[in-house]
């Protein structure tokens, strides 16, 4: 169930089209918080997510707010190891 309501969240996130940006202050939190269900394909549903919110802040901010969510939530040790594999390899492909 939580891989199929990732899959859902990641399509329609991307059926948003340009409106994209009016959502991202306000579900940039929740889809980290997302990204952090341990469940693999969940975080490969969703990270992906996270990295358009990225392209998109840089594209009209010129910097990521986001940053300070993931260290926010290193600090508080929610961000485990699997989740810093699957960052890591989708920061190597976009």
């Amino acid at each position: 169930m939580r891989v199929l309501m990732g899959v859902q969240v990641e399509t329609l996130w991307q059926s948003l089209g340009v409106l994209r940006r009016n959502f991202m202050p306000a579900l940039m939190g929740p889809f980290l918080q997302l990204t952090l269900v341990p469940a693999v394909e969940v975080r490969k549903a969703t990270l992906p997510i996270i990295f358009d919110m990225m392209a998109c802040e840089q594209k009209v901010h010129g910097h990521f707010n986001i940053v300070c969510g993931l260290k926010s939530s290193c600090s508080q040790n929610c961000i485990c190891s699997s989740f810093m594999f699957i960052f890591c390899i989708l920061l190597l492909i976009f």
